[in-house]
């Protein structure tokens, strides 16, 4: 940081976080210990702790299909926290989400549409201060979906 000094909070503390002055009553910290090689205190010198690169933990079951007939969606996913990248240490690479397709067999005749379906999920649901009941808009009166 330039135009700035080491906060008054005694040398030690620059083994752990460094803290520098960038105005008469404020510090600022990049929430790290000094630069590598910088004494720190009586017979120390700073040494940052070593990279450590995340690692990819377990993928999660499938989730439930999105939908009982018609086409859903499955979800696994997984997190980046095996172990968590640590002092500068790479994220994971690649995918964090798998997705397959589930419940391919139409849906019965008559039965309501994904759209109707969508809709009713927010009925009773508070709008403006007031409860409304949704229904799906077909172009021309057709249950399909528009052009």
């Amino acid at each position: 940081m330039p135009n700035t000094t080491l906060c008054g909070f005694g040398q030690e503390n620059i083994c752990e976080i460094l803290l520098c002055q960038t105005t008469p009553t404020q510090c600022q910290s990049k929430d790290e210990p000094a630069a590598d090689g910088t004494k720190c205190g009586e017979n120390k010198i700073g040494q940052r702790p070593e990279a450590i690169n995340g690692g990819w933990g377990k993928w999660s079951p499938f989730t439930e299909c999105s939908r009982s007939c018609g086409g859903g969606v499955q979800i696994s996913s997984r997190d980046c926290d095996n172990p968590p990248p640590q002092h500068r240490g790479r994220y994971c690479l690649g995918e964090r989400k798998k997705i397959k397709i589930c419940n391919m067999d139409p849906c019965p005749a008559g039965s309501p549409s994904f759209r109707e379906l969508q809709c009713q999920e927010h009925n009773d649901k508070p709008f403006r201060d007031k409860v409304y009941q949704w229904k799906a808009f077909f172009k021309e009166g057709k249950k399909t979906a528009p052009d």
